[in-house]
């Protein structure tokens, strides 16, 4: 069997576009944000839902519930316990999935048994969920998805529901559509936000590289400098504007007698004669 370079390369095209399509991260940094989102969102879920199932638990033995009225709230705490232990075992790239599942098929049981009345929450966190662990692309899917469920399922797919309950269903739309609208908004504010900070992070590390470079370049030359000074037959030294001696080079005892713990921290007018001052 032969490899056809062609092929494979259509294949990375396919993978890269399905990678987008359901936000999948694409960097180191994004896959790290987006593995402790899902462990945060999901562990969240997971006792939030444990709470509740305990008190309806509670409900049932004191018998203000039936159970048979309460199976979906047990349903859900599984597929969330599924996902909480599955995102902490590093399964986050198929956990995140399970709470967009959970809200979104939540919302479709209640509008089919209750139709339109207060199902729009369920739809919403599905929305919002899918936005932050997806990307927003995604959330615009679920969001007509959601649409879609609440309507259809809502009106038990007759028209004439439809028609009754039209400000309901408006209301709603609107309410779904301008949380997508929102989130599509704070992502991409929030991206730009990222982008800069990069870009200032970038020159910031620029900007250190070159100094390190300049302070090993100094280093460099002034090991260099102390080099010619230190073997030149010639007197070095460096002295400042008051005249006081900073350093001196080994000549100086040769040449002079003088060495650098003796002139070094002294005044230069102090050695020279004074009929040479004049």
């Amino acid at each position: 069997m032969f490899f056809n370079e062609s092929s494979g390369n259509d294949m990375d095209q396919i993978r890269a576009l399905w990678n987008k399509l359901i936000g999948l991260p694409a960097s180191s940094s994004q896959v790290m944000q987006r593995d402790k989102w899902t462990r945060d969102i999901v562990r969240i879920m997971f006792f939030v839902v444990l709470i509740s199932m305990a008190t309806i638990l509670l409900g049932i033995i004191t018998k203000k519930f039936l159970f048979s009225e309460t199976i979906p709230i047990y349903m859900i705490f599984v597929a969330t316990a599924v996902a909480y232990f599955g995102s902490q075992k590093n399964g986050w790239r198929w956990a995140r999935f399970l709470p967009v599942l959970i809200c979104l098929l939540t919302g479709f049981f209640f509008s089919f048994g209750s139709g339109f009345r207060g199902t729009g929450l369920f739809y919403t966190l599905a929305i919002m969920l899918t936005s932050m662990l997806f990307g927003v692309k995604p959330s615009w899917f679920v969001a007509f998805v959601s649409l879609a469920g609440y309507i259809l399922l809502g009106s038990g797919f007759q028209t004439v529901i439809i028609s009754l309950e039209l400000p309901a269903i408006i209301t709603t739309s609107s309410l779904l559509l301008g949380t997508t609208f929102l989130l599509s908004y704070f992502n991409n504010s929030l991206t730009r936000v990222i982008s800069d900070l990069s870009i200032g992070n970038q020159k910031l590390q620029q900007e250190i590289t070159l100094r390190r470079q300049a302070e090993v370049v100094g280093e460099k030359q002034k090991s260099l400098y102390t080099r010619l000074a230190e073997n030149t037959t010639d007197l070095v030294c460096e002295m400042g504007m008051d005249g006081m001696f900073n350093y001196i080079s080994p000549s100086y005892l040769t040449t002079l007698g003088y060495t650098p713990e003796l002139l070094v921290g002294t005044i230069a007018y102090d050695i020279v004669h004074p009929d040479d001052l004049q």
